[in-house]
């Protein structure tokens, strides 16, 4: 379709950015808006969705008991998966990380309905069977229906059962609260995949293949494609208790994050990765074929995909901002112990190593409020609580942070540990310390150490 008119901020247009922590960097190009037509449908999608997605690894933990789900929603979560690694790590325990690339731009769409669809009748059914304890002959006038509610409710998620004019009467009356079905689900989910418009000059084209990025519900679009595959793969392998021994032994800990697969105790995971071929834990090739020798089948469509090993390390790795590192202490008997723990990743420190330098924290002087700027330093040490593993970690990251705002960012020092101390006060015995003065005075008297002797700050910021 052409059009003469100035493209309208209704449509999307083409954007080039660039990923510069990536070395060397490449550009890409997406479409942005400041107002697309279809927001209020996309938001309810992403309400809808969302909701499923959580019923979906619930779906999991139920089905597959003791074996936590491979899609974590945050890399809070990596901390909790360490600590799964810890109970069956060994001496030959390897790191890996994996990288689904251009994740969002090869996903075919009918594939992408399918799996959305397959994921979605799973989770309805699983309710529908809940709410009606096996009798599905119960109530057949009625349906299975999700409520959500709009964020500012503070309302979880809930599924009912209703008559399709009570359900139409609920979402009528209250506009926070809506009341979907699963064809309704469906439906919306089809909607927004296959209506991705966008200005490219003076032409508006649709949008063929890949999942629509910038759209409300893309994160649980993305999430749930993904947990369709490896939900099949985990269900294979559950199906029988020697397979089932496979994936309790060697995919032991997996966590994926969008697109970023951390793999810990799962050496297999390589020679499993890809749908198309079959494997075994006797051969180290695969197979296209299903044989006696290859009786396992693999996980994810790598006739669409690309999925390669970005890092395979004993000691260390890099999944999202977390370091997770192997630590041995030797015990007074001359026991060797491996413990695998958590710090933060700074990036800052890998766009130095290219030459980069971007603005990370607004600088004090802008229009925000103190409130703002200087409640970074209390946010952020909620954040390090979560995913440092170790005291020292915690401490590090907070001094890190602060040094960084003081030295380059000129904010004040006294108000910054004025935000830390709140922080330990209410977590005293945070890493068991003894008191909140613990971490608050070890991390103050290195930050005035440095203040005064800004040579030594340099190597820290």
């Amino acid at each position: 379709m052409a059009y003469d008119e100035d493209p309208t901020e209704n449509i999307g247009s083409v954007t080039v950015s660039a990923k510069f922590l990536k070395n060397p960097f490449n550009f890409r190009y997406m479409v942005a808006s400041s107002d697309i037509y279809l927001t209020p449908l996309s938001h309810l999608c992403a309400l809808v969705w969302g909701a499923i997605r959580l019923e979906a690894i619930k779906m999991w933990e139920e089905l597959f008991p003791g074996y936590p789900c491979w899609l974590i929603l945050s890399a809070d979560t990596i901390r909790n998966k360490v600590e799964d690694l810890n109970r069956v790590c060994t001496q030959n325990t390897v790191l890996q990380c994996y990288d689904v690339k251009q994740y969002y731009t090869n996903v075919p769409l009918q594939d992408l309905k399918t799996r959305l669809t397959d994921v979605a009748t799973r989770v309805y059914r699983r309710q529908t069977n809940r709410l009606t304890g096996g009798r599905t002959w119960v109530n057949n006038d009625h349906e299975t229906y999700i409520q959500v509610h709009e964020k500012s409710t503070g309302r979880k998620h809930s599924f009912v059962r209703l008559t399709p004019q009570a359900a139409a009467q609920k979402r009528n009356s209250n506009r926070n609260t809506k009341t979907i079905s699963l064809q309704q689900a469906i439906k919306l989910a089809t909607t927004i995949i296959f209506n991705t418009f966008f200005w490219l000059g003076n032409a508006v084209l649709l949008q063929t293949i890949g999942i629509p990025m910038g759209a409300n519900p893309s994160p649980a679009f993305a999430d749930l494609y993904l947990f369709s595959y490896e939900f099949d793969f985990v269900s294979r392998m559950w199906a029988h208790e020697d397979d089932r021994n496979i994936l309790l032994r060697w995919f032991s800990v997996i966590a994926r994050f969008q697109d970023d697969i951390f793999a810990g105790e799962a050496p297999y995971f390589l020679r499993a990765h890809d749908r198309q071929q079959f494997w075994s834990t006797d051969h180290p090739h695969t197979s296209t074929f299903d044989e006696r020798d290859f009786p396992h089948r693999g996980i994810y469509p790598c006739q669409y995909l690309t999925i390669e090993r970005e890092q395979l390390s004993s000691s260390k790795v890099n999944h999202q901002d977390v370091t997770i590192f192997r630590v041995v202490t030797w015990s007074k008997s001359h026991r060797r112990t491996i413990k695998f723990h958590t710090k933060m990743y700074s990036k800052i420190d890998k766009l130095k190593s290219t030459g980069q330098s971007f603005v990370f924290y607004p600088d004090v002087d802008t229009f925000l409020s103190p409130k703002c700027t200087y409640g970074i330093v209390l946010s952020r040490a909620y954040a390090f609580a979560r995913r440092c593993s170790q005291a020292e970690s915690f401490v590090e990251a907070n001094i890190r942070l602060i040094s960084h705002l003081v030295m380059v960012k000129h904010y004040n020092l006294a108000k910054c540990l004025l935000r830390l101390r709140r922080f330990c006060i209410r977590r005293p015995h945070l890493y068991g310390a003894k008191s909140w003065r613990t971490h608050y005075y070890k991390a103050s008297r290195q930050l005035y150490a440095m203040r005064n002797n800004p040579n030594a700050a340099h190597g820290n910021q």
